[in-house]
């Protein structure tokens, strides 16, 4: 077996032959140490919604199941993942996430909002000065 010599270090010295082959010899500053390169997924509230932020971490080349509804805001329903404060629907709640890159999902906000207004504009209230207006999710 032949060991090559790297950066004027003797490799070859660093193993112990045995009756099946090489095992090899280190002390605890030489050890060879590998980590999994992961990428934090921070859930955030946003601006409008209510709910602690959570962090989990998405590995390399590995496969991450987005969490489902976190966040809440009064007269809203969670409907999904944007990747903007306010912006356009990115990923379904429970979506797979596999970009290897970090993310930090805010929640899309859809459903009936009830808003009291004076009743002034016939039709477009519910007759009570109640206004419902459909948020698209």
């Amino acid at each position: 077996m032949v060991f090559a010599e790297a950066n004027g270090t003797d490799y070859a010295s660093r193993f112990t032959p045995d009756s099946t082959g090489y095992s090899i010899g280190y002390n605890a500053a030489q050890q060879l140490q590998l980590q999994t390169m992961t990428y934090p997924v921070t859930y955030a509230p946003g601006a409008n919604g209510t709910g602690d932020s959570k962090t989990v971490n998405k590995e390399h080349d590995s496969a991450l199941e987005l969490e489902g509804a976190l966040f809440t805001c009064l007269g809203y329903t969670q409907v999904g993942w944007s990747k903007h404060d306010g912006g356009e629907k990115d990923y379904s709640l429970n979506a797979i996430y596999e970009q290897n890159e970090a993310l930090t999902p805010l929640p899309r906000l859809g459903g009936a909002q009830r808003l009291y207004r004076p009743h002034r504009q016939p039709g477009r209230f519910d007759g009570h000065g109640i206004e419902e207006r459909q948020m698209d999710g």
